[in-house]
């Protein structure tokens, strides 16, 4: 699916219900490497020496997640600003003849 197919079939609403389920709980390959490291953590932590220290998940990541840059209320905001300069140009797009 195109980004102009999407946008044609999703309000930007269910775009914001969408967005604010993945921060509470996001999917994906980073997630899935999340869970595979945390097994290894456990694995490791309970067959390790009793005098080595314990290992911590992010010592199993393949890949550091990437820091959070802005904070939710920016983001929002953002978003916001995004969307409704997205919809003022549907907006004057529809208005031109074809």
């Amino acid at each position: 699916m195109t980004v102009r197919e999407l946008c044609e079939r999703m309000e930007y609403t269910e775009f914001l219900e969408w967005a604010v389920i993945w921060n509470q709980d996001p999917w994906g390959e980073l997630r899935a490497d999340r869970r595979t490291a945390l097994l290894a953590m456990q694995f490791y932590n309970v067959h390790r020496a009793r005098n080595a220290a314990p290992a911590k998940l992010d010592d199993f990541m393949l890949y550091r997640p990437f820091e959070e840059i802005e904070q939710p209320q920016q983001a929002a905001t953002r978003l916001l600003t995004q969307a409704q300069a997205y919809n003022a140009r549907r907006k004057v797009l529809s208005q031109w003849p074809r």
